[in-house]
């Protein structure tokens, strides 16, 4: 029992430190220094189990897929791609709800630290034209954001998915993708239920061909890419690359070529995502050491003889881990390993997989300490019970139903 002691006191350790705001990487090794001593490992086998984690293909591709996607978001926002992307858009559309759905989760692709404060002007123009209160703005800000993301394949919490365990992009994408239909049409209907459209004003405008061209050369990185991963199978490192390159190139000035291409290829740099990478770097190590304390069989067998149901562990676990955190990848990193040895005992397993995922990230969307609900809270100048309550309703019913029908695989 011991062993598993180690893994409660570490996991609980690392959990409130996260809630404080520590920094991630420091208190992952933090937990993984006390499963240490629980496992009365030597500073050589500590080194030993580090090493092995950091040079595993699985914690190598998922570094270099997060570093590509941290500079791809930094040069599509630099070159101007997505606001492009975005002009076209708006000229498309004929209903200002369909704006508001669509733009900020259009800004989310970008993956960029605190992009929600840079879709809460938009959410504001459109919502305050569809005569929405501060509130339910900053809500739609929030939850337009997100709700797609379970089924995009560069939000980090699916490569991490990816990572830990040996689901397919495809499969994953397949069994969540209920989730977001049910998501979208409890969102949209909240969110709108006291709305109309707003049509384009009297004749503006709108040609379908440039419009729709521009549209889609202002994503043509987001596209290329996720053509590579979908139609020819490459590692998500791989397909990120000739998105780079395409960004680096995409749209360039009149004039001042040389200087503009040399703020491009700074970014190259600048964009690299060290903390992230870091944070993402101690979750493999603190995830090694909990794979080889030998807690997951006491734990199973503990789970078993108190006959707590196994898919109540299965999607409380990483909710709560999401809740505390305010990181699905970070609340993947430390309970999947926890879990995974379970999940063929309560269903199907790759079903039960997508169920721990749409938890962590339920839990992550809900969180008090999510960066996208602070900063939308502080643009907006509401509380953020005006935001959570709803966003963890919504979240609660999704799992729900999934926990419902994923049960049935």
């Amino acid at each position: 029992m011991m062993k598993l002691t180690g893994v409660v006191v570490a996991v609980a350790l690392v959990f409130v430190l996260l809630f404080l705001r520590k920094n991630m990487a420091l208190v992952m090794l933090i937990g993984s220094l006390v499963l240490a001593l629980f496992m009365k490992a030597g500073p050589e086998e500590c080194f030993s189990i580090a090493a092995a984690a950091l040079t595993s293909a699985s914690t190598l591709n998922l570094l270099a897929a997060i570093t590509a996607i941290g500079i791809l978001g930094e040069l599509m926002y630099h070159n101007g791609a997505m606001e492009k992307a975005m002009e076209s858009l708006k000229a498309l559309l004929r209903d200002s709800r369909v704006l508001l759905m669509l733009l900020p989760s259009m800004i989310g692709l970008l993956s960029i630290p605190g992009g929600a404060y840079f879709s809460a002007p938009l959410a504001d123009q459109i919502g305050t034209g569809l005569k929405m209160n501060p509130a339910r703005r900053a809500l739609a800000n929030v939850f337009f954001r997100h709700f797609l993301m379970p089924v995009y394949p560069f939000f980090p919490g699916f490569i991490a998915m990816l990572s830990f365990t040996d689901i397919s992009a495809g499969t994953l994408a397949a069994l969540c993708l209920p989730a977001v239909a049910v998501a979208t049409l409890l969102g949209a209907w909240f969110i709108f239920r006291q709305t109309g459209g707003e049509p384009l004003g009297e004749g503006q405008e709108r040609r379908y061909g440039e419009n729709v061209k521009g549209f889609l050369y202002g994503l043509l990185p987001v596209l290329l890419a996720l053509a590579a991963v979908v139609a020819l199978g490459w590692p998500f490192w791989a397909a990120l690359l000739p998105a780079l390159v395409l960004a680096l190139f995409q749209y360039p000035p009149e004039e001042g070529w040389p200087a503009e291409m040399k703020k491009r290829l700074l970014l190259l740099v600048k964009g690299i995502p060290v903390k992230i990478l870091l944070g993402v770097a101690g979750i493999m190590i603190f995830k090694e050491f909990i794979a080889l304390s030998g807690a997951i069989e006491q734990l199973s067998r503990l789970s078993s003889s108190a006959g707590i149901p196994l898919i109540m562990l299965i999607i409380l676990l990483p909710y709560l881990g999401g809740i505390i955190t305010g990181s699905c990848y970070a609340s993947l990193g430390m309970t999947l390993p926890v879990l995974m040895p379970l999940l063929g005992m309560a269903g199907q397993p790759e079903a039960m997989l997508a169920l721990a995922y749409l938890g962590a990230f339920w839990g992550y969307v809900a969180s008090p300490v999510h960066l996208c609900q602070l900063l939308t809270v502080e643009y907006f100048k509401v509380p953020l019970g005006a935001v959570l309550p709803h966003l963890a309703w919504i979240g609660a019913i999704v799992l729900a139903i999934s926990t419902a029908y994923l049960s049935l695989f």
